[in-house]
């Protein structure tokens, strides 16, 4: 096992520069550590990264989605898209929702947020049985850190 490290080790610091200065403790602790994350990194990749290119080239071309066949059209695609009255109504729509929605609900949220922290009589909201469950500590979703509530 030591001898495969040594080599995984000694493959690593051509790759890795300031890899051949740590400690070979240090050294196989940071190869570990590639070897837990690249997965990550590879699976972001492909589900990612790979998807976003593929889709920007194919915008170049044209493709009916049923034949196997791609014809490249270059920028055609683009300027369609500019001159087509349905995507700028849709752009209009998406700017509304986006833009109309998301503050209204942040001003409400930061609104109700400043009045839940004010000193208030009847402040305390009832919470029936059931949707005290998953904070009760026992057997909940969510652990409890009171000493308190543990058995």
């Amino acid at each position: 096992m030591s001898s495969v490290w040594q080599s995984i080790s000694q493959k690593g610091t051509a790759l890795v520069p300031g890899l051949a200065k740590l400690s070979s403790r240090r050294r196989r602790e940071y190869l570990a550590f590639l070897g837990f994350i690249a997965p990550n990194f590879i699976l972001f990749g492909i589900f990612t990264f790979w998807p976003l290119v593929y889709s920007l080239l194919l915008s170049f071309k044209k493709w009916n989605m049923i034949s196997p066949t791609k014809e490249f059209v270059g920028l055609a695609n683009y300027a369609k898209m500019i001159g087509d009255d349905v995507f700028w109504q849709a752009s209009r729509n998406t700017l509304y929702l986006a833009g109309g929605t998301v503050f209204i609900k942040l001003a409400l949220a930061l609104g109700l947020a400043l009045l839940l922290n004010q000193k208030l009589a009847g402040r305390s909201i009832y919470l029936p049985p059931a949707w005290r469950w998953p904070w009760s500590g026992r057997g909940s979703l969510i652990p409890s850190t009171d000493s308190s509530a543990s058995h």
